[in-house]
């Protein structure tokens, strides 16, 4: 019996905090459908371009948008299933892959199909908003998530006296702060935070390049004050 009423108990605590977001918000879906239209319009003008370097370009810089999408946690399953197809349609580093100009003309054909795929989805998945749903969540929310990450590897990192433990969490923020990069650039008045980011992965690279103690926690240091100083910028 006490068993039963501590799970009834329990069952009617925690229901409120466990409510979490299952939908974007209609600013998100509209950012994914602006994305997907600069996706394609830069592809579709290399293609009809014909020029082999502008092509390969145009591929590295769909890369980076098809990325932001990726790493910006969109809801809506078709959006999410395209960015990452067409991230990899566009890894243009990626060895395994054929790097004639045929195969990269028909590498952006299939990534602008992508692109229409994640338009068209963010489409359908906006007219099946409820009426209520809010703008809790947007892209730009992820910079300051992704910020408080890279700010808690270089505390933890420099806390744990290890070079090797700090090595892995340099890196893993170096990571992130490229993710960051990705997604500044895709949003507007967010240049101050795309430079702090380059800043804090130079500073990483400080860190990991340094001859000793002393200047490895120089570099952390620096990339920690910077990090922090991300929370007080604002992207649109």
């Amino acid at each position: 019996m006490r068993f039963i009423l501590t799970a009834i108990f329990l069952v009617s605590f925690y229901p409120s905090r466990a409510i979490a977001q299952t939908e974007d918000c209609v600013e998100t879906l509209l950012w994914v459908e602006q994305q997907a239209s600069r996706v394609d319009t830069m592809l579709h003008n290399a293609v009809v371009s014909h020029d082999h370097t502008s092509i390969v370009f145009s591929l590295l810089d769909a890369y980076l948008i098809f990325d932001a999408v990726s790493v910006a946690g969109v809801y809506c399953a078709t959006v999410r299933e395209a960015a990452q197809e067409g991230r990899n349609q566009c890894d243009v580093v990626n060895y395994r892959l054929e790097k004639d100009l045929n195969t990269n003309l028909a590498r952006a054909t299939s990534a602008r199909i992508q692109a229409e795929r994640m338009r068209n989805g963010a489409k359908q998945c906006k007219a099946q908003l409820s009426p209520s749903t809010e703008a809790v969540f947007l892209p730009k929310d992820v910079i300051q998530k992704d910020a408080k990450i890279v700010l808690l590897d270089l505390e933890d990192g420099l806390a744990s006296g290890s070079i090797h433990i700090l090595a892995q969490k340099l890196e893993h923020a170096v990571q992130v702060m490229y993710d960051i990069q990705h997604l500044a650039l895709t949003l507007a008045d967010c240049r101050e935070v795309y430079r702090a980011s380059q800043q804090i992965v130079r500073a990483c690279e400080s860190a990991l390049a340094a001859r000793n103690w002393t200047e490895v926690k120089k570099g952390v240091n620096e990339a920690v004050e910077r990090t922090k100083a991300i929370g007080a910028l604002t992207c649109r």
